[in-house]
């Protein structure tokens, strides 16, 4: 008698939908222009399968690539759900990005239809013509397909059954360091990682919930929490087109949001406008929120605490773990969490040998598991694989629980007469400084000690600020490990998924002639 379980392929289709079948009345809110939509989840299914009727009848069949150019809406859920389960491949296109990158993409991917908002109909029209697209937005007044009269295509169930490793949607990383990678999810890999975000450690979500979906969902499939709040039934409140920090605060009160996820600035520049108008929102309704991208700071995160009584959770991860690779499970850690089961870990030196999970000795942080992606499209995997293992590009640190700290990535982390300076923990040193919106920390060439640390600070509106303010802020740190100038500026670069771009940074630094305070008198 064979031991083997049942051979039912993990296929998204299988899992999406549960929601609908249990919860039909779950809302889904998309705020858009000053206006309010909404419609049940239910509703959302049913137009799903005419999206993809429509698609099927275009001729899109398993495997071909549809790209999604738009903000997170409605109908960008309806996309979500209908190219995956009738066997195509999900292509959501960063809005941030350049035409003249978004065609390198699309042409990257091999998309054969784009998918658009009417925010971004103009640029899709424009990269129809570039690429052979064909365009399918809302309204007849355009030179593509109406959205409506697919979403209105009857006819039998769409969706197909199919291998568990077929892909389901690809998601181009930033590029900060060249040409973007398509990472390539498949239907086992997010099943996975569906399931594994609905566990109660990551956000606690349930059918219960109204979750605010301020991750865009071009970014890593917004973290997959679209996935598991359509699987689990839970409303879902979809910001619309460029949401600013007020308008997501309107919501929370509006809509009484308990629970949302979003990176570091996000969480920051709601803040600081709560900050400056403290009796104008009611966020009493928030019950969990998490801090995904970049660690937030100690400032920010005592001021939810304190302010709101909200401890946010950390979490870490990247575009090729489908994302999420960690949770925390204490309460107020400066860790980024313990890896999601499954998800293996390892630290190796620079010789390739194992380091000690002691939590102070910093090592490459290699991941494996079933929600990693086993390569990138085209076969382009540039030594980011050895041995089944994704080497992540981070410097990090083990504790004896497994609690996972990122001390940088290994392009920024700084060294200096042969000792590693953290750009990254410098940085959450600086941004605690009362006055500093944010900040970058890199490195700068120096002929004794082959880098130094320099530091780019933008202030607070309003604020003046000057470097030995700073420098006595970092006084518990070792005179080597402190940067050598700060510089004031208005802005910092940013990549197109919302990160500070250090390559930019070094690149300005370079055109300007920038030279370290030490070497002026010499140069």
């Amino acid at each position: 008698m064979s031991s083997r379980s049942g051979s039912a392929p993990l296929i998204l289709k299988d899992i999406v939908f549960r929601g609908a079948e249990q919860h039909a009345d779950a809302e889904v809110v998309t705020w858009q222009g000053g206006k309010r939509h909404v419609q049940t989840l239910g509703e959302t299914v049913v137009r799903s399968e005419g999206l993809a009727r429509g698609l099927t009848e275009l001729g899109i069949k398993p495997g071909d690539r549809v790209a999604t150019l738009m903000w997170n809406e409605h109908r960008h859920l309806e996309a979500y759900l209908a190219v995956p389960c009738m066997g195509a491949v999900l292509h959501a296109l960063n809005l941030r990005l350049p035409e003249d990158d978004l065609a390198w993409v699309i042409e990257d991917a091999g998309d054969t239809v784009i998918l658009s908002d009417t925010c971004n109909l103009e640029t899709a029209l424009a990269l129809s013509e570039r690429c052979g697209c064909r365009v399918i937005a809302p309204g007849a007044d355009h030179a593509g397909i109406d959205w409506e009269d697919l979403a209105a295509a009857s006819g039998d169930c769409p969706w197909v059954d199919l291998d568990e490793e077929s892909p389901m949607g690809i998601c181009h990383t930033s590029g900060t360091t060249g040409r973007p990678r398509g990472v390539v999810y498949t239907h086992r890999s997010t099943y996975l990682h569906t399931l594994l975000i609905s566990m109660t450690d990551f956000l606690g979500l349930s059918c219960h919930d109204r979750l605010l979906g301020i991750v865009p969902m071009f970014h890593a499939l917004g973290w997959g929490l679209p996935y598991a709040a359509c699987m689990l039934g839970a409303d879902q409140v979809l910001p619309g087109e460029r949401p600013g920090p007020t308008d997501l605060l309107d919501m929370i009160q509006s809509e009484r949001i308990n629970c949302a996820a979003a990176v570091a600035t996000v969480w920051t520049m709601m803040m600081e406008s709560v900050k400056s108008e403290p009796d104008r929102w009611d966020c009493s309704s928030l019950e969990r929120i998490s801090c995904g991208g970049s660690s937030a700071s100690r400032e920010v995160r005592d001021w939810y605490r304190d302010r709101l009584g909200l401890q946010m959770r950390r979490t870490w991860g990247m575009t090729e773990l489908n994302p999420v690779g960690t949770l925390s499970v204490d309460e107020d850690g400066d860790d980024s969490g313990v890896p999601m089961p499954s998800l293996q870990v390892a630290l190796q030196d620079d010789d390739g040998q194992a380091v000690p999970r002691d939590g102070i000795t910093s090592g490459h942080l290699l991941v494996k598991g079933p929600t990693v992606v086993q390569g990138y499209l085209h076969d382009r995997n540039e030594g980011h694989f050895k041995d089944g293992w994704l080497q992540t590009g981070d410097i990090a640190t083990i504790g004896r629980h497994g609690e996972i700290t990122i001390r940088d990535r290994d392009k920024d982390v700084i060294k200096s007469g042969g000792e590693w300076i953290s750009s990254l923990e410098l940085e959450l040193k600086i941004n605690d400084v009362v006055g500093v919106a944010y900040s970058a920390v890199v490195g700068r060439p120096h002929p004794k000690w082959d880098e130094r640390p320099v530091a780019l600070i933008v202030p607070e509106e309003g604020v003046s600020l000057e470097g030995e303010t700073i420098l006595q802020s970092l006084g518990s740190m070792e005179k080597w490990q402190r940067p050598d100038d700060f510089l004031f500026v208005e802005a910092l670069p940013m990549t197109g998924t919302g990160k500070i771009d250090k390559k930019a940074i070094r690149a300005m630094l370079d055109d300007q002639a920038y030279v370290l305070p030490s070497l002026r008198s010499s140069s």
